[in-house]
């Protein structure tokens, strides 16, 4: 979409993504809706003039029923989904913040297990990351039999396969760490 501008050169938005409403057009597909948004940010003029064009790889047909203009409000997203559990933006958000401090979590069960040190933090929390994990995954494939878009299902089934697989690798290790510990310190009692 060319939006034509009285005081500048066209700008153009296009539909670049894999899915979704600014999902490009590929193969053959039923009806669905889509978006082309255009943000006006630095200026208070309006477009005069819009130009819709369809580019096809090839061959091919596209049909469009009426197209509707829709001012959105500040903060509102044009891409959200009806029935969309979060945003794309809040996905960014609860990645960060839930990466961040699963990273964290990991650094503190490394360097308390290295050491010998907390074994029922170590252990519990091993194990409760291992059932987040298993709680994300199963989420995040009801996310996608309720076709939720990317921004939702990904992080859960990220986050989920992680948290299943990490856990489950290093629990048979740290736990082998804490028994050469518990047998290093008896042997230390039994020498002296």
């Amino acid at each position: 979409m060319l939006s034509h501008f009285p005081r500048g050169g066209p700008f153009y938005s296009r539909t670049t993504q894999r899915s979704g409403r600014m999902g490009k057009l590929t193969g053959s597909s039923a009806w669905r809706p889509f978006v082309l948004p255009f943000y006006i940010t630095k200026t208070s003029d309006r477009p005069t003039k819009l130009v819709i064009k369809v580019v096809l790889p090839g061959r091919g047909r596209v049909r469009l029923s009426p197209l509707r203009l829709a001012q959105y409000e500040k903060g509102e997203d044009p891409l959200a989904v009806p029935g969309q559990w979060w945003t794309d933006r809040q996905a960014g958000w609860v990645g960060a913040i839930g990466g961040s401090a699963l990273g964290l979590l990991g650094a503190l069960i490394g360097c308390l297990g290295g050491a010998g040190r907390a074994r029922r933090f170590v252990i519990a929390a091993l194990k409760a990351m291992f059932l987040i994990g298993l709680a994300a995954l199963v989420i995040g494939i009801v996310a996608i039999v309720r076709s939720q878009p990317y921004g939702v299902y990904y992080p859960l089934l990220m986050m989920g396969g992680l948290l299943t697989i990490l856990p489950l690798g290093l629990l048979r290790g740290v736990r082998k760490r804490y028994e050469q510990i518990e047998l290093r310190r008896m042997q230390a009692m039994d020498v002296s």
